[in-house]
């Protein structure tokens, strides 16, 4: 049962109700900003990790199942929202790799609004933030909530596409250097929008992953037929085509 519009947006991306998904992420990330839903933290904290990540996650799936609803006029919408407070936090934090991680967002905004050039110059001056910050551990940063969620957005996204973006093709193999952290914008500059093509190809946006179990006994697919599991948002669908799943 869903238990925040978070949730409930999951269940509307399985039921394919991309105009409902996207008001409903709507509302994930403005309840997320007034801390009043999810992580509950305090989303303008300058001093802090960047809680802002999960709304800027909600916001850009918002913008995407709108897209899909052919919904173009809040699409765009969503997507200058976003864009608006990934600049304004970009402005404002004290961290120069949270300030990178915004730009992140900023380009992923873009790309949605199909604003390409744009996108790419944003990619671009994150790689470059986070060259400036240079911070000594980059694993460590790459685990704070703003850049976890991006790399969330990102992950969600591509599994409309054939090559799903795991973490560790998000970051490289460098975990203790820079590179950790630049990769993720070269990796988004160049993926990104080939992603978005995907997804309109598709015409469908999955749900997120979640908790997953291979080769259940316990579900298979209707549709499908496979016993691949997923649990999100209170919903269990079938990892490959989230259909929901049935008891044999």
């Amino acid at each position: 049962m869903a238990d925040s519009h978070r949730d409930e947006g999951v269940s509307a991306l399985v039921d394919g109700r991309y105009d409902r998904a996207g008001d409903l992420y709507s509302q994930a990330a403005y309840a997320e900003l007034a801390e009043c839903e999810g992580k509950g933290r305090d989303t303008f904290d300058t001093e802090g990790r960047g809680w802002v990540g999960y709304a800027l996650d909600a916001l850009v799936v918002a913008a995407v199942a709108y897209r899909v609803a052919g919904a173009t006029d809040r699409a765009r919408n969503r997507a200058l929202q976003g864009a608006l407070v990934a600049v304004d936090q970009r402005d404002n934090v004290r961290s120069g790799v949270l300030a990178a991680a915004c730009e992140e967002f900023v380009g992923d905004f873009r790309v949605v609004a199909g604003k390409t050039e744009a996108a790419a110059e944003a990619y671009d001056r994150a790689a470059a933030a986070y060259e400036r910050a240079d911070p000594d551990d980059p694993l460590e940063w790459s685990t704070a909530p703003l850049l976890h969620a991006a790399a969330d957005t990102i992950s969600h996204l591509s599994r409309n596409t054939s090559a799903a973006v795991t973490w560790d093709d998000l970051h490289g193999p460098a975990p203790s250097r820079v590179e950790y952290l630049t990769h993720r914008a070269g990796f988004r500059k160049r993926r990104m929008p080939a992603i978005l093509r995907a997804v309109d190809e598709a015409g469908r946006l999955h749900p997120p992953r979640g908790t997953t179990e291979h080769n259940s006994d316990d579900w298979v697919c209707p549709d499908c037929r496979t016993n691949e599991v997923n649990w999100i948002g209170g919903e269990v669908v079938c990892l490959d085509c989230s259909t929901r799943m049935e008891r044999p």
